[in-house]
């Protein structure tokens, strides 16, 4: 029904068809009862009224029976206003817009018609006969729906609890929901469990999906019908067609990761090295990050997955065409420092491993230091890398803040980038330096008020990089640097235009205080 509602886009449609099927669904009762036509559209207008009554007041307790009764006197009275026999859909709407709104209609008081125009619309679902022809996508479709015992022409939301690491038959559902996923059928989404494509939760080992059937599951597989007579060969046909004109290669990686996900055995070798190709063709650097960045997680995964590729061959030359390409991304926009940051640490993380070496990183660190305008970000992100791995004692990272702290203005102001970089790498060297926590309060001294706004983004930035319990001991040692024993009691802020209205609340309070008993 909500397709075809002419209100909804549907230009050969109608508008209301739950409102007309009720009318005509009363027309044939009474035909059967041999009984007059006459008040069927207010019996329907009355249904309609007792319905999106009920439903308001489950959720707000409004409106009440006596407003029902007010809207069918008041649809009977436009009705006959506008010279009609019974009032009909335009008497319904606009009954329900002047006694079951109370005040101004808005976005938060229209509620009555949203629930008016969903019962008015109509929520049931039709079905072909027996002799229409179907693409046979759409009858695997059933089929798969029907071998896990999951309802295909359900409206309701069913939710699905699956252990695919343990249970085979769990493990061959979730690759078909996933499958119906990378055919954007909105059929079902993953509300927990790992989500390979984002990148979280990987280390739960049950997912739990809710599936609900609409109209527009079965459009979008009558879409995608012409690449195959199964889900399987539909999704096959499309992973082949996306790599023929891929030249992303953390896109590339992404879709390798969805042929993980999905299970399609047949393809993982041929896709794999299709993604191999893009991969050492493309030399962007984010984009080989991106790509790297998966790999790792896939070769972390296979197991589990029961997937066995040489991922370490193409996670080695990733990490050699990335080697290669860091000393030119010294001069980064602000705007590319987290993720290059996260490309450092992710090579950092990678080095050791078969045929990645760490000394080729090291070394790309040191060319990048002696570019005469590194990233300030870019430069406290190496402090942190090479003090966290012994190459670098604390001392050497507090003497480049200080260098910052005591250059020029345009050098200062640059302090607060340097510490992002540094506590992303290395946020411990606050507790094991003697002298970063002097170097900060030297810092804070120096920066004038309208200044410290203008670097706050960049401070929040910084220390987002701790948790609230070290956030609490840096502030311990701040107050010791004062001869405090700890943090003062916290308390929460406030704003200047509330305290300016609480003074002079309390200013008007001591006025009329001070009048007369007979003026209170």
């Amino acid at each position: 029904m909500e397709e075809t509602d002419a209100w909804g886009g549907y230009a050969s449609g109608m508008p209301f068809p739950g409102f007309y099927q009720r009318i005509w669904e009363k027309l044939e009762e009474n035909k059967e009862k041999e009984q007059p036509q006459k008040g069927v559209y207010e019996g329907a207008v009355l249904d309609f009224l007792i319905e999106t009554g009920r439903d308001g007041r489950k959720k707000d307790g409004v409106p009440t029976t006596y407003d029902e009764i007010c809207a069918l006197d008041q649809a009977r009275g436009l009705a006959s206003l506008r010279d009609k026999r019974e009032p009909g859909a335009w008497e319904l709407k606009d009954a329900v817009l002047s006694s079951f709104i109370k005040g101004e209609c808005s976005l938060s008081s229209d509620k009555p018609l949203r629930i008016l125009k969903k019962h008015m619309t109509g929520t049931r679902l039709g079905k072909l006969c027996k002799q229409a022809e179907v693409p046979p996508l759409i009858q695997d479709f059933e089929r798969q729906c029907a071998r896990f015992g999951i309802r295909s022409r359900s409206a309701m939301e069913i939710k699905r609890v699956l252990t695919p690491f343990s249970n085979e038959k769990h493990r061959e559902e979730s690759k078909f929901l996933n499958r119906m996923v990378f055919l954007q059928t909105e059929f079902a989404r993953k509300t927990k469990g790992p989500d390979l494509r984002l990148g979280r939760d990987r280390n739960m080992m049950r997912e739990t999906w809710i599936c609900r059937f609409r109209p527009s599951v079965a459009a979008a597989l009558m879409d995608v019908s012409v690449r195959g007579a199964v889900i399987e060969e539909a999704v096959t046909s499309l992973v082949r067609e996306e790599l023929k004109t891929e030249s992303d290669a953390g896109k590339a990686a992404l879709l390798l990761t969805s042929v993980f996900e999905m299970g399609l055995d047949q393809e993982m070798e041929p896709v794999y090295e299709a993604v191999s190709r893009i991969i050492l063709e493309d030399t962007r650097f984010f984009a080989v990050a991106e790509a790297l960045s998966r790999l790792r997680m896939l070769k972390e995964l296979q197991g589990l997955y029961r997937v066995n590729l040489p991922f370490e061959w193409l996670i080695a030359g990733c990490y050699e065409k990335l080697v290669i390409l860091l000393p030119s991304m010294a001069r980064i926009k602000d705007e590319d420092l987290e993720s290059a940051m996260k490309a450092m640490k992710l090579l950092y993380q990678t080095g050791g491993q078969t045929g990645c070496s760490r000394e080729a990183y090291f070394e790309a660190l040191e060319r990048m230091r002696e570019d005469g305008k590194l990233h300030p970000g870019l430069e406290g992100c190496i402090h942190g890398i090479l003090f966290g791995c012994g190459r670098e004692e604390a001392y050497e990272a507090e003497a480049a803040g200080r260098g910052y702290i005591t250059g020029t203005r345009e050098q200062l102001l640059k302090t607060a980038v340097f510490l992002r970089g540094l506590f992303f790498t290395a946020r411990d060297l606050i507790f094991m330096g003697q002298g970063m926590i002097p170097m900060l309060d030297a810092f804070f001294s120096q920066v004038e008020d309208g200044e410290f706004l203008e670097l706050l983004p960049q401070l929040r930035l910084a220390f987002g990089a701790f948790t609230p319990g070290e956030l609490k001991r840096v502030g311990n040692l701040a107050a010791g640097l004062h001869r405090e024993k700890s943090l003062e009691k916290e308390t929460s802020p406030v704003f200047p235009g509330v305290f300016a209205y609480g003074k002079e609340l309390e200013n008007f309070v001591k006025l009329s205080m001070e009048g007369e008993p007979d003026e209170r």
